[in-house]
């Protein structure tokens, strides 16, 4: 699914028109078909925007589950086809194959919490591994869209 079809996607589930997301995030609404129908493709502050209208993650709208699946080869191939944004999605795609995966993340925060001096100043002592999973999930999240926004930043 891209961009513009999960745009259409949570904008009905949301039961918002094409004039009233686009009021919402300062655009007319013929804008907004032309995100749905990818002919237009926001850029990173508008996707900021309309995830923030639709109440979902910014990075619900960019995953793209089909490239995660896609070997490295394929995903870079792809890459040179596409546009600007898109080319950064799978950027991001490559850095999370690339960088180890979330459980050691988990891993490394959860040793570090573990320290006596650490939860003190953080006020999380009674933090269960599921705590520490949420909470390394969350930054690793974070941690990608900051990615995203300073490559974005850079064109």
């Amino acid at each position: 699914m891209n961009i513009g079809e999960k745009i259409r996607k949570y904008r009905k589930l949301n039961k918002l028109n094409q004039t009233e997301l686009g009021q919402m995030i300062g655009v007319v609404n013929s804008t907004i078909a032309k995100y749905e129908l990818n002919k237009l493709e926001p850029n990173l502050d508008t996707l900021k925007k309309i995830s923030k209208a639709l109440n979902i993650s910014i990075l619900d709208l960019i995953d793209d589950e089909e490239s995660k699946d896609m070997p490295l080869k394929g995903i870079l191939s792809k890459t040179n086809s596409s546009s600007p944004v898109t080319q950064q999605i799978y950027a991001n795609i490559i850095i999370d194959t690339l960088n180890s995966p979330i459980s050691l993340f988990t891993e490394s925060l959860g040793k570090y919490l573990s320290s006596d001096d650490i939860q003190q100043k953080l006020n999380c002592s009674d933090f269960t591994g599921g705590d520490l999973e949420e909470l390394s999930e969350f930054l690793f999240h974070m941690l990608k869209l900051k990615i995203l926004e300073i490559n974005s930043k850079k064109k």
